[in-house]
């Protein structure tokens, strides 16, 4: 039985509503809502409004802004785990570079650039071998030939490949541009100094089964650049381990 309660005193209409609640031992409706849904609904909304009063969430949702040396100390921890997390997929024999003083560095950043969620270009790479007194050239997404045209005017190449795990829904491949980019899975075959180095994905040994030296560094983020900058230059030692089992690649010669 449902009794719609029209009165000045709202409290009246309630206790109405609990003495024909008590009388036919059903919950009334007021407004199409129970007696016990409003009760519900009014009391979750005040454990809401307490919490945000005692938390102070009303000017600072998530909380008060770290001071000058928080923000230091959490950028230290930060940078000391993207430092241990490099790991050093393939090309023991290349590790450290032996890079002359101003030596000509071309960094080559391989991204998508038409996703939903833009991903930014690696500039603190760059930045950080242009305070180690290296002339760098860089280029995004080049096509194969401008690639190997610039290529040869530098004493090293990196390939930074920004692609994660998941950026091709049902593939862990490396689908950027089209076939006329693809020069830069192969560079090393024209190249004597070209490494990789994967701010992502950890597939990419898979991906480019032959290519001489690849570093893996799980993120885009600038201690990552960093920390991928310095492991190549020898500052630091590759203490990552590889997170993934990489499916099998056997490599076989064509007969002659």
């Amino acid at each position: 039985m449902t009794i719609n309660t029209v009165c000045a005193d709202p409290h009246q209409g309630d206790s109405r509503l609990q003495e024909q609640t008590l009388k036919t031992g059903r919950p009334q409706k007021n407004g199409g809502f129970t007696l016990l849904e409003v009760m519900f609904a009014v009391s979750i909304i005040a454990i809401v409004l307490i919490a945000t009063y005692r938390l102070q969430l009303g000017e600072a949702p998530l909380g008060p802004a770290p001071s000058a040396a928080e923000s230091a100390a959490f950028a230290e921890a930060a940078q000391a785990i993207a430092d241990k997390s490099i790991t050093l997929a393939r090309g023991q024999d290349q590790h450290p570079l032996s890079l002359p003083d101003g030596a000509r560095v071309l960094t080559v950043t391989v991204m998508p650039t038409n996703t939903m969620r833009p991903l930014p270009d690696l500039t603190v790479f760059d930045e950080e071998l242009r305070q180690r007194g290296f002339q760098v050239e860089h280029l995004l997404n080049p096509r194969s030939d401008e690639l190997r045209a610039k290529a040869p005017e530098h004493d090293v190449v990196f390939i930074n490949v920004n692609v994660g795990p998941m950026m091709t829904l049902g593939s862990i491949r490396v689908a950027v541009g089209s076939f006329g980019n693809w020069g830069w899975r192969s560079l090393f075959t024209e190249h004597p100094r070209v490494v990789y180095t994967s701010f992502g994905s950890p597939y990419l040994p898979f991906e480019l089964p032959q290519a001489p030296a690849i570093a893996l560094a799980y993120g885009n983020s600038e201690m990552a650049q960093r920390a991928a900058v310095k492991f190549w230059l020898g500052e630091i030692p590759p203490l990552g381990t590889l997170p993934v089992r990489l499916p099998e690649v056997k490599i076989q010669s064509l007969p002659r």
